[in-house]
């Protein structure tokens, strides 16, 4: 699910869901993803098919599916899978930016059939003059590892920090001028 993987997961863990699967494709993220409180994490890269994802989600919820998805990555594929494994009457919530002229296939019966609700994002659909406090409270109780999120680089090395969101050594970089 891309580097906002651990936002989500931080978001997830505060309305206390049940079960919580994290999807990525870079090992260091995914660990820790599982150290922070993700449930069960899936790497796609060890999957022989994009579409396997859509039975080991429902394996992982009761054979259900997810209620809700929150997609990270604005990959197409992935997001096509996402509407498959999530449960009836869930969400699938895009947070994640696809390009200007990304496409979505998916069968429409899944939303009249089955009641899922395909929905976007901007900004985590918050208020920032009150999420912002929160979370620094939250930081300041020790509940947001901001510190285990974000890496500084200086802005004429900003080569380090794409390679550093690649590699996953950096979940977020911060560009320092």
């Amino acid at each position: 699910m891309g580097s906002d993987l651990l936002t989500v997961l931080q978001a997830a863990k505060y309305r206390n869901c049940k079960t919580i699967i994290g999807i990525d494709k870079i090992p260091s993220r995914l660990a820790l993803a599982q150290e922070l409180g993700c449930h069960h994490v899936i790497n796609t890269t060890e999957l022989s098919n994009l579409s396997d994802i859509v039975p080991k989600i429902q394996s992982l919820s009761s054979g259900l599916g997810c209620s809700l998805a929150i997609e990270t990555t604005g990959y197409p594929p992935l997001i096509a899978h996402a509407v498959e494994f999530t449960a009836n009457a869930g969400k699938i919530l895009q947070v994640g930016v696809t390009p200007p002229t990304a496409t979505l296939d998916v069968p429409l019966h899944h939303f009249v059939s089955f009641g899922k609700v395909y929905m976007g994002a901007i900004e985590g659909d918050s208020v920032p003059a009150e999420m912002v406090p929160k979370m620094i409270g939250w930081w300041r109780e020790g509940k947001f590892p901001l510190e285990r999120l974000v890496g500084f680089f200086e802005a004429e090395g900003f080569e380090k920090a794409v390679n550093g969101m690649k590699d996953g050594s950096v979940v977020k970089p911060i560009l320092l001028w």
